[in-house]
């Protein structure tokens, strides 16, 4: 049993086996179980392996169930570097435990509720919506792009989650976001994700995501713009071909009346204003004469 749970059991899984209070006490003392939780233990080694700490965190709340950023995580669909596990509970009362976040409801719809590796986690679509309550807007929307290119997304049961979740803070947000996502804009960085959000809060218009050109990915374009604005992260410049490919590729556009942009995520963050002059201007000088921005 432990074996299946990363390493992770609980005093009542032990007692059900047929181990008394006593030998457990005895595990304990020689280093066969570790203490995790209250009534959690490692078994025969005091650190436990991600899918362990899962375990353990559902453990020690009873009857819990991963949601929220933890949920997400499993799902596939975001990255979490919180320590904190999110655990979600049926009860009145929060009993506080380290490491976990526990999220107390009065009632856990049986529909909200799957496995995922034989854990118990909310379903996608109650991620989701418990995911809008605990992150900005961008990191929703990323998230939604990255279900929709795992291939994971279905709008019907979102909608219907939707539907019997009134009063839910998370409803207003998923609903906002659900009709500003388009699904083929997947983002593949934070800054991106960052770029998308300063050009909402800034009045400029939403560039395409991602889209190739000659065989190669532009990181934001404009239609009826001869505009290009790229990314640049310190991380896809490490090695001196890389800068080298990137300047080349511009000179080509150029040669082509497309106009490159890089923006850089210092750039992007302590001189906003500057920035949205820049790309604001940009974005009339290369307006094409004519262009239906509809299409």
């Amino acid at each position: 049993m432990a074996a299946k749970q990363g390493g992770a059991i609980a005093n009542r899984q032990l007692t059900r086996l047929g181990v008394s209070g006593s030998t457990i006490k005895s595990w304990l003392r020689s280093g066969r179980l570790h203490p995790r939780h209250r009534g959690v233990y490692a078994l025969g080694h005091p650190t436990l392996a991600h899918i362990g700490i899962l375990w353990a965190a559902v453990l020690a709340c009873g009857p819990g169930v991963l949601s929220h950023r933890s949920a997400a995580l499993l799902w596939c669909i975001r990255q979490n570097s919180r320590k904190p596990v999110d655990v979600t509970v049926v009860g009145r009362s929060r009993r506080r435990r380290k490491g976990i976040d526990v999220h107390l409801v009065r009632h856990l719809d049986p529909r909200d509720v799957t496995e995922i590796g034989g854990l118990p986690v909310t379903t996608l679509a109650r991620t989701l919506l418990d995911l809008a309550e605990v992150v900005p807007v961008n990191q929703l929307r990323r998230a939604i792009n990255e279900a929709d290119y795992l291939k994971l997304s279905d709008l019907k049961a979102i909608d219907e989650q939707l539907s019997r979740s009134n009063g839910r803070r998370g409803q207003k947000p998923l609903t906002a976001v659900l009709s500003a996502v388009v699904p083929d804009d997947r983002t593949r960085s934070d800054l991106e994700e960052a770029f998308l959000t300063f050009c909402e809060e800034r009045g400029i218009p939403r560039p395409r995501v991602n889209r190739g050109r000659n065989g190669k990915e532009l990181d934001m374009t404009w239609l009826g713009h001869d505009l290009i604005v790229e990314l640049d992260g310190y991380q896809g410049h490490r090695t001196r071909r890389a800068f080298e490919n990137d300047r080349r590729r511009d000179a080509r556009h150029l040669l082509e009346g497309l106009r490159t942009v890089r923006v850089t995520a210092n750039w992007l963050t302590t001189e906003p204003a500057d920035l949205e002059a820049t790309v604001k201007r940009l974005l009339v000088l290369t307006r094409r004469a004519g262009e239906d921005e509809r299409k």
